[in-house]
Parts: C-alpha cells; sequence; structure tokens
C-alpha cells in the first residue's frame, strides 16, 4: 500500500501523518518489512490521511489509471467495468478490516478541532462547507459513502452483483476525487461511520430515528418543506433515468411534447442527449454494456443517531446545511454531546452571507494552517461568537449577529491596513506606497536606497504590516475578501 523502494528519514512518513518518517514511525513501526512480507498488516498502522489516499490509489490502479498524471472525467467513466467494482470494493474492506482499527483511528482523531459533516453530499455543497469550516476546524470528517459489502446481503451486494453497482460506484468515487486535493492536505477525510462495523447498532439507530420523527408533528413539517425542495442529487437522478432510454424513445417523446417540430429538430435534440450523457457524472449506457437494471440511490450520510455517535467518538461538532437536520439537533439538544464546543457557532457561521467563505483556494487555506493562522482564527470567532451568540444559541437570529460582529472587528482591521499606507504615503510619496508595501513585506529587495530615516520608516511599517493578522485576526478575512474581488 505505501511505496517506496527505499525509506529515508526525511522521507515522508508511510503511516499518511503528514511528518517526515524520522518524527513519526522510525523505531515503532517496522515499514520495510510490512512493505516486502506482510503487506496484509498494512492497514493496521496509517492514518485515516493515508488510509484514504491509499484507497484513491487503489481505486485509480483498478480503473487502470494514474491518479498522479492528468486525467478527465470521461477516461473514469470509459475505463468502469463490474470487475473494476469488484476491485474498488475489496479495497474499502482492505482499508478498514475490522472494528479495533476502526477504533484507533477514531482515538487519534480526538486531539483534533474536527467537524462532522451530515449535509447533502453534493460536491458544490460539501465544497462550500469545507472551505468554510476548514477556517477554524483542523479537518472536516465526512461518513463513507461506499458501503461495506460485509454487511450487505448478497442480492444487493456490490461484490455479488458488481455490474449493478456501476453507476453508484462511479457516483461516490466522483464526490472522493472532488475532494482529493483536501484529502492530501489532510483537511478532509473519509470515515466509515460506526453501523459499517455493527449491523444492530445501526438498526437501533434507525429505530430511534423513525420514533422521534413520528412523534415529532414539528420534524414531519420540516421534512415535507425539505422535500419540496429540489436537490441536485435528485436532479441529476432524474435526469440520469431519463439518458438511459434508447435515442428512438427519447426522439418519440420529443416529437409528442413538441407538436410542428421537424426531424432535424429531434436529430439536433438528440445531439444535445448524447452530450448530456458524456457530461453527466455518472452516466453509464447500459444497453451498450448488456447490463439489464441497477441499484440507483442517494447517499444523504450517516442517519442523525448515528452520526451523533460518530461525533462523540471522534470529539467532533456537527455541521449540516439541512434544516431538517438542524431541527433534530435542536429538539435533542440535552442528548448532544459537544466536546470540541463548536456546535452552535458552526451553524451560524455555515449561514453567513459572505460570498467571499464560500470558495477558499485550497492553497491559502493551506497555508494558514503552515503559517499557525488557525488557533488564530479559532480565538478570534471563539470571542467573537461570545459576543453575538444569543439566549438561544441555534436560533437563527445568531447568524445576523455573528455578521455584526465579523462586519465590525473587519472594518477596524481594514481602518489599522489604511493607515499604514496613508504613513507610507506620507513618508515616500504616493507614487511609491505601492512598491513600498511589497517592500515592507519582504517580498523583494529594491533596486533604489532609501534614505536612513525612509528606511528605518518603511522598517516600522513592514513590522505593522506583517504582525496586523497577529493582533487583529479578522485581517485574515479581510485578505480573503479582498483576493476574491
Amino acid at each position: 500500500m505505501a511505496r517506496g523502494n527505499s525509506l529515508g528519514r526525511n522521507s515522508p512518513c508511510p503511516c499518511g501523518s503528514q511528518l517526515k518518517y524520522k518524527d513519526c514511525c522510525e523505531g515503532k513501526v517496522p515499514w520495510e518489512e510490512l512493505r516486502s512480507r506482510r503487506p496484509q498488516e498494512i492497514p493496521y498502522h496509517l492514518t485515516v490521511r493515508g488510509k484514504n489516499l491509499a484507497f484513491l490509489r487503489l481505486a485509480f490502479e483498478a480503473l487502470g489509471l494514474d491518479i498522479t498524471r492528468p486525467y478527465t472525467w470521461t477516461d473514469v467513466k470509459n475505463a468502469i467495468t463490474p470487475a473494476v467494482v469488484e476491485e474498488i470494493y475489496k479495497a474499502r474492506i482492505l482499508l478498514w478490516p475490522d472494528r479495533h482499527d476502526y477504533h484507533r483511528i477514531l482515538e487519534e482523531g480526538k486531539s483534533r478541532v474536527s467537524g462532522l459533516y451530515l449535509g447533502q453530499y453534493e460536491p458544490e455543497r460539501i465544497l462550500r462547507g469545507v472551505t468554510r469550516h476548514a477556517l477554524y476546524s483542523d479537518q472536516i470528517v465526512l461518513a463513507d459513502p461506499f458501503p461495506d459489502p460485509r454487511i450487505i446481503r448478497p442480492e444487493f451486494n456490490p461484490l455479488e452483483r458488481p455490474a449493478e453497482h456501476m453507476s453508484n460506484t462511479l457516483k461516490y468515487l466522483y464526490l472522493w476525487v472532488q475532494l482529493a486535493k483536501w484529502i492530501e492536505a489532510g483537511i478532509v477525510a473519509f470515515i466509515p461511520s460506526p453501523g459499517q462495523f455493527d449491523v444492530a447498532l445501526k438498526l437501533e439507530c434507525l429505530a430511534l430515528d423513525r420514533a422521534r420523527h413520528d412523534s415529532s408533528p414539528e420534524l414531519q413539517s420540516q421534512l415535507k418543506r425539505d422535500t419540496e425542495q429540489d436537490s441536485a442529487s435528485e436532479r441529476l437522478l432524474r435526469e440520469y433515468l431519463y439518458l438511459q432510454q434508447p435515442d428512438d424513445q427519447i426522439r418519440r417523446s420529443f416529437l409528442d411534447h413538441n407538436p410542428g417540430s421537424s426531424d432535424a429538430d429531434a436529430d439536433q435534440y438528440i445531439t444535445h442527449v448524447h452530450r448530456m450523457r458524456r457530461d453527466h457524472p455518472f452516466f453509464i449506457d447500459l444497453i451498450e454494456r448488456g447490463v439489464s437494471g441497477e441499484f440507483a440511490s442517494i447517499f444523504a450520510g450517516a442517519d442523525y443517531e448515528m452520526s451523533k455517535i460518530m461525533a462523540n467518538q471522534l470529539g467532533s461538532h456537527l455541521i449540516t446545511d439541512m434544516p431538517y437536520r438542524w431541527l433534530e439537533i435542536r429538539l435533542d439538544r440535552d442528548g448532544i454531546s459537544d466536546p470540541s464546543g463548536w456546535l452552535e457557532f458552526g451553524k451560524s457561521f455555515g449561514s453567513l452571507e459572505f460570498p467571499f467563505l464560500d470558495d477558499v483556494p485550497l492553497d491559502i487555506a493551506r497555508r494558514m494552517r503552515l503559517r499557525g493562522h488557525l488557533e488564530r482564527l479559532r480565538g478570534f470567532f471563539n470571542r467573537v461568537w461570545r459576543a453575538a451568540e444569543g439566549e438561544e444559541p441555534l436560533d437563527e437570529s445568531n447568524v445576523q449577529n455573528l455578521a455584526a460582529e465579523m462586519r465590525h472587528e473587519m472594518a477596524e482591521a481594514d481602518e489599522e491596513w489604511r493607515e499604514i499606507d496613508r504613513d507610507l504615503a506620507k513618508w515616500l510619496g504616493p507614487g511609491v506606497v505601492g512598491a513600498a508595501v511589497a517592500i515592507a513585506s519582504g517580498d523583494f529587495m529594491p533596486a533604489v536606497a532609501f534614505a536612513a530615516g525612509g528606511a528605518a520608516k518603511l522598517m516600522v511599517a513592514g513590522d505593522r504590516r506583517r504582525s496586523l493578522p497577529r493582533r487583529r485576526p479578522a485581517a485574515l478575512l479581510l485578505q480573503l475578501e479582498r483576493s476574491s474581488k
């Protein structure tokens, strides 16, 4: 699983911890021996990041593709076969061998500030949540959409009937691939739910969820409102089912619903349908592949009771974008353990209408961690939230309070930023302020020499500018806002 002919002390540790081998597993885990003689034991020594990266690599090996080289999603779709489905699910079993190893992974995660996502499993929505909540969380955890074949009945099992699971496999793999860079950075992690190792627990949690729903008219009303809103997953599934119809059937339907259309119009529409099939993330032509039917599903994460157990085991707070889930949390507030203390803040923060928080680039998120900004932002968010939260922390009114507090803090950081610029303009003249800012930030050395007094003042301005994020963490958000424009 972990590869390489030799393992140097300064090499990345094979366990996937993002540490050097000498600072991690050296003297503790015999990686060379495991690789050469006992590869079946490797999963017991991988971190969750190591398991996730190994799964992606094994999945792409099964597809006959190299994940480190350029590829298109069409390449992936063309490569999927029943044999590939089998190999991918075997990798799933290999990397999560038993509940003892699973609990080892959960224990590792307790030292981090992590958020467990239980919202809509659509890449765009998940990425929005990841980019926002990664500003204060060490890691965002998602329940793995790939089910464990060991707990699935034979008639529905992807190892027993792999041809009927090709589209679902593509759908789940698409989500993994969309998050691959965040997995590599250690910011996102896929972990199975506890129910994958304990069927009795899974059934018990489902029964509790059902009983709560059946006894709560409020939950029933919210579910009705939620289901009236069309999700991207449901639209994709409906489109997929439509695209599975033969061309001649789609042609007849087009002509029936568009009186007066010509055969040329129908031909043009069929060409459009072919493009839709090509671009649909998990469409496979079942007729062309000789498959008579398949399983189609929509994954919405672990159920609430299971998510609650998983969050408690990980020491995580819950993150969701589903009103029904937030209502479940509010009604069950006394039954929730929130060891991380970020649950209420996460709800309001996730609803803020700050567009620049919706698409934080991965390199910025990674850089913030490397420069130690994550702790500063955590402290800043904690202080701002304490000033904003009302008597009911999960109430929607807190969103506006939090937004007002954050705008105030960002305005103060902006004013100090501008004050530095005004001082530079006063000392050096407005024509060279842009260059002076770069110099003061240490980005390059000027070809001209400043007078001793000007240089001293420039260094003072540089110190003020460099220390601004430390003194006012809101300046980090201000930089994000400016970079998004």
